[in-house]
């Protein structure tokens, strides 16, 4: 008699990051294999762009291109160059860059500075064309090659290399190299969600103005950094649903009972009216805060609801009398380096999207949300930080190129 071998079951692969066998796989571009869980939690906690390195091979891998049932993750909103604006501080014509197709791609300086001028005394034109131009769909690669005759502060020549992120929210690599005499200096350009983005060329991609500021998220400063989202940052998702977030609050921040405020905080007796752009709510806190029980807020939104442009914040102490308020300044105008103003900008729309995405991915994939918070910043109080408050330079180098 001749035993014949019983068929063995295919063994399963073995999940990289968890070390079991992998559930509900996704594939990578390297033919590596996760559980979907395990990898998705390990790239929602680099937001905005969702991705990093295969644990196995260093592979670029995102959202964006592993496949689960051969599907991809996402989709990107935005999946090509051509019809995207990038730009710099939230400003079209401040050295903003078009890309309306390969053959007509410039850099706008229609809302350039008056100390913007060409070694002659003339104003930058009002487009400037590339030339050389060259763009790889795959790694997503712009280059091009701007002219300066006159030279522009003694820059004869610019060469830009630029790489997009995957869902073109930003540039995120690259640099430009520009050529002074025989001489030549390089500045590079870092993903504006990124710590120290100010001291770089910078640029996000453009969107329309909203006509509302629900949907919106507000951070403090004068420009948006990704870090002071839920340091006292204002989230208006809905007329029925408006809350501060303190998810990413510093440690000092306590209530007077000792606990920390909540990641939430619901706005009450909320209303908005349109013709004024004005928004009011309250913020009760039965704990205390800083001696006081409750908030009443009034806030102005500017007419394009980029930022906040006046109105105050009135507490109220556990007896009913009104304690020291403060004001909300206008981010555009003169600052105001006092604990008595705050400052807040809204969060650009390309990025606003890009959350969107996720929250919409997590629903149909049932993974919660587990990302881990940015490094907490310190700041002075609970409505106003000062020391983060900062207004990038716009009369450099960086940012005329």
């Amino acid at each position: 008699v001749v035993l014949l071998p019983v068929p063995q079951a295919p063994a399963m692969p073995e999940c990289p990051i968890c070390l079991g066998n992998v559930d509900d796989p996704c594939v990578a571009p390297c033919s590596h294999v996760y559980c979907c869980h395990c990898i998705v939690q390990v790239l929602l906690s680099r937001p905005p762009e969702w991705a990093g390195s295969c644990p196995l091979c260093r592979t670029h891998i995102s959202v964006y291109n592993l496949r689960n049932n051969g599907q991809l993750l996402v989709e990107p909103e935005v999946q090509n160059l051509w019809g995207c604006v990038f730009v710099q501080y939230g400003k079209l014509g401040l050295a903003s860059y078009h890309f309306n197709s390969l053959e007509d791609c410039y850099i706008s300086y229609d809302a350039a500075p008056e100390t913007w001028r060409l070694d002659d005394g003339c104003r930058p034109p009002s487009k400037k064309p590339w030339e050389e131009v060259s763009y790889d769909p795959e790694t997503r690669i712009f280059r091009g090659v701007i002219r300066w005759d006159p030279p522009f502060r003694g820059n004869s020549k610019w060469v830009y290399r630029m790489e997009f992120s995957e869902d073109f929210a930003g540039i995120t690599g690259g640099e430009v190299v520009c050529s002074v005499g025989s001489e030549a200096t390089t500045q590079s350009y870092l993903a504006p969600w990124i710590h120290d983005w100010e001291r770089h060329l910078s640029y996000l991609r453009w969107t329309p103005p909203p006509a509302t500021m629900f949907g919106s998220v507000f951070v403090q400063g004068t420009s948006y950094s990704s870090v002071l989202e839920g340091v006292a940052s204002y989230h208006f998702d809905s007329p029925e649903r408006c809350y501060i977030s303190y998810a990413n609050a510093p440690e000092s921040w306590l209530l007077d009972d000792g606990s920390k405020p909540p990641r939430q905080k619901n706005f009450e007796l909320m209303s908005y009216e349109p013709s004024s752009r004005t928004f009011k709510g309250t913020i009760r806190w039965p704990q205390g805060f800083d001696g006081a029980v409750r908030w009443v807020y009034t806030i102005v939104f500017s007419e394009d609801f980029e930022q906040i442009s006046d109105g105050k914040v009135q507490p109220y102490g556990s007896r009913g009398w009104p304690m020291a308020g403060q004001h909300f300044g206008n981010p555009s105008g003169p600052l105001q380096l006092s604990a008595s103003v705050m400052y807040y900008v809204r969060k650009p729309s390309a990025l606003a999207a890009s959350a969107r995405i996720q929250q919409r991915f997590l629903a149909s994939h049932n993974v919660e949300n587990e990302t881990n918070e940015p490094d907490a910043v310190e700041g002075s109080g609970p409505g106003n930080p000062t020391d983060i408050v900062t207004r990038p330079e716009t009369q450099g180098a960086c940012a005329m190129q």
